[in-house]
């Protein structure tokens, strides 16, 4: 006598969406290329612990603190300048007179963190890009243009990104301190949301 097949289970939308941004996900470390993931800001702890779910087999995907690394290539700039610490933070001030020497610091440590980040493939989250947008080299291409086009050229060692894009409310397209992210079309863009924060496309017992 055959075996009855088991019963299709039914997912509510919340456990659908949550789903479909994990396929998303899956998708973007297949095909390779750029994706921004906006979540809001006051769920950093949940939005971390689910993508640290990809930092191990079989996606090993590298997690790296922008702001962190930016920070240490300045002051790695700064003494090779011989500028002192406390003379970086003070041009950093609001109506501070010594913001062009930081613009001088800032640029080369900006191009070293995104050549760090190109050379760390081949996939990669970045969290917190905010500073290199405030510092970025005023001519050529945006820090960011220039990550989304080392991922999608298919070229280097970079073939997946995921930037974090933390912002307190849904906007039309993801953006940092005001700055759009370089994106085109919606599969480079995905909202987290709710349900995916809340683990329930696992919770529930399914993985997609």
């Amino acid at each position: 006598m055959p075996a009855t097949p088991a019963p299709v289970e039914e997912l509510t939308p919340e456990v659908a969406a949550a789903v479909d941004v994990e396929e998303h996900l899956l998708r973007s470390l297949t095909d390779g290329g750029f994706v921004a993931l906006r979540g809001p800001t006051d769920r950093l702890g949940d939005i971390r612990r689910n993508l640290a779910h990809f930092g191990g087999a079989p996606h090993h995907v590298q997690s790296i603190d922008l702001e962190a690394r930016f920070l240490h290539h300045l002051r790695a700039e700064a003494t090779r300048r011989t500028v002192t610490w406390e003379r970086v933070l003070d041009a950093d001030e609001p109506g501070s007179t010594n913001q062009v020497r930081l613009t001088a610091l800032a640029g080369p440590a900006v191009d070293a963190v995104v050549d760090e980040v190109i050379a760390s493939g081949p996939r990669v989250v970045a969290w917190f890009p905010g500073a290199l947008l405030r510092h970025q080299r005023a001519d050529g291409p945006g820090a960011i243009d220039r990550l989304r086009d080392a991922a999608t050229s298919r070229t280097g060692t970079l073939a997946t990104l995921w930037l974090v894009v933390l912002s307190p409310q849904v906007v039309t397209k993801p953006t940092v301190d005001g700055h759009p992210v370089p994106v085109i079309g919606s599969a480079e863009w995905v909202d987290l949301g709710g349900p995916w924060i809340s683990n329930l496309h696992r919770s529930r017992g399914r993985s997609a």
